[in-house]
């Protein structure tokens, strides 16, 4: 079939997903995510209300996302795992707004990172991971020396050999309850200046742009030490590598408690995004 003859067939459909997705979106039905990331993009550059389309499609997904029923099992499910490998899951709530894979590709130019199976945003272990890894690095006190950073995160694309995995496991830190989403706004000034790299100036209009983000949540992180430590069984007279192992777990969770107090999750953390206490 010729690309213009199967553009004009599905061109009905193209107009038609859209609109349902977003009247399931209203009545809370289906999976938001889904909704959000495969059902957008019903313009093109051609359309003059462009940004006023992207702006009514975000407001479409506001609201809470979530089932209680299921987060509630999954967060019961990873306790239990928490259980078995002798740690404790921990539970932060957001201080303020907080934004998760804005950089993931999305017709609205900025992404929102969605659970594939609770439709709910969450965090991605290697997010949580990078982020307390950054604290360790740069604001733990007192410092922290390499050899322990080695063992407790892995080796890094820089080590030449002797790769080994770190001793702890960084979970994805999921919601515990509905997620609300709201519609949120930035407006660069100097928008030539971040695009081309030319002189800023303030003759330019400011660029309205918006984007998902999540108003408020409680998240559930699990820090679990490495299955080659939970089965492990020393010798006589040598160092428990368990022992060791839940050791550097408990470490880590306080510095994930002082990571997401002082740095934040996820993108736009200048700016107040990703702060979250203990709950």
């Amino acid at each position: 079939m010729p690309p213009d003859t199967m553009v004009e067939v599905f061109a009905p459909a193209r107009r038609a997903l859209p609109e349902f997705a977003s009247r399931k979106q209203r009545e809370r039905a289906g999976n938001g995510g889904l909704a959000f990331e495969r059902f957008g993009g019903n313009w093109s550059k051609k359309d003059y209300a462009i940004e006023a389309i992207k702006r009514d499609w975000v407001r479409a997904i506001e609201g809470e996302h979530g089932d209680c029923g299921e987060l509630a099992r999954y967060a019961e499910r990873i306790e239990a795992l928490a259980k078995a490998c002798a740690t404790k899951p921990l539970r932060f709530t957001t201080k303020w707004r907080l934004v998760v894979g804005m950089g993931i590709a999305n017709p609205l130019e900025n992404g929102l990172t969605w659970h594939r199976t609770l439709a709910a945003p969450y965090l991605p272990g290697s997010g949580v991971k990078g982020l307390v890894k950054a604290y360790v690095e740069e604001w733990a006190d007192p410092g922290v020396s390499d050899v322990d950073i080695r063992r407790i995160f892995g080796s890094t694309p820089r080590d030449e050999k002797d790769f080994v995995a770190g001793s702890v496991v960084f979970h994805d830190a999921t919601p515990t309850t509905p997620v609300k989403i709201v519609a949120d706004v930035m407006t660069p000034h100097q928008t030539a200046y971040y695009r081309d790299g030319t002189m800023p100036r303030d003759t330019e209009d400011p660029t309205p742009i918006v984007f998902a983000a999540v108003q408020e949540a409680t998240f559930q992180f699990a820090l679990t030490p490495a299955c080659r430590y939970v089965n492990f069984a020393p010798g006589a007279g040598k160092i428990d590598p368990l022992e060791r192992a839940l050791g550097d777990c408990e470490s880590t969770g306080k510095w994930l408690e002082k990571a997401l107090e002082l740095l934040g999750a996820g993108a736009k953390t200048k700016s107040g995004y990703g702060r979250m206490k203990p709950t």
